[in-house]
């Protein structure tokens, strides 16, 4: 699988225990970056493995990540699909959670799950 690069925030609700917190995605500069598509490879790796498919990644269109209060650092992209079967769409997001190891060079993510991978509409 090739999932190569094809302002800069955004922000996002989210449900904490019976409370609200928002949430700040920022743009991941690089999508090109080995580390970024590592990362985009596992979740599509892992949608995949969980449900059967033969999902192909043409491309990274768009990425952003967001630290989380546990120490854990959650990754959003909008996945452009490879060979797009009639009536399915052909971007789709994903969201995929881990820890960063090591901030020395190659970074590494570890405890990474797969939370989110679906159709994105954009209306």
């Amino acid at each position: 699988m090739s999932c190569g690069a094809i302002s800069n925030t955004n922000h996002e609700l989210k449900d904490r225990k019976k409370g609200y917190v928002w949430v700040t995605w920022t743009q991941i500069p690089n999508l090109g970056d080995p580390f970024v598509k590592i990362i985009a490879e596992f979740a599509v790796e892992e949608y995949n493995k969980k449900y059967k498919k033969q999902w192909k990644c043409k491309g990274i269109q768009q990425g952003w990540y967001t630290v989380m209060e546990n120490n854990q650092t959650q990754y959003r992209f909008h996945l452009e699909q490879d060979e797009v079967p009639e009536g399915d769409e052909n971007i789709y997001e994903a969201v995929v959670s881990g820890s960063v190891q090591s901030h020395d060079l190659p970074l590494l993510l570890k405890n990474k799950n797969l939370i989110l991978f679906m159709p994105y509409f954009n209306y």
